[in-house]
């Protein structure tokens, strides 16, 4: 999932989500912009819906 214009993260890695960054498993974050803020936030808790069913989505 593209995140941001440098950016692509694997669902599979991220750990939670806040308003300005995913973090991940290994420990790193990464930035989301504003402009991909609300697709990301879609698409994050559609995975989650999918696989578990658990949000973690922090404002």
């Amino acid at each position: 999932m593209h995140c941001h214009k440098s950016y692509l993260v694997n669902l599979r890695k991220i750990k939670r989500m806040t308003e300005n960054c995913f973090f991940l498993k290994n420990g790193e974050s990464v930035p989301i912009s504003r402009r991909c803020f609300s697709e990301s936030e879609r698409i994050y808790k559609l995975f989650l819906a999918e696989t578990s069913g658990n949000l973690q989505i922090i404002p």
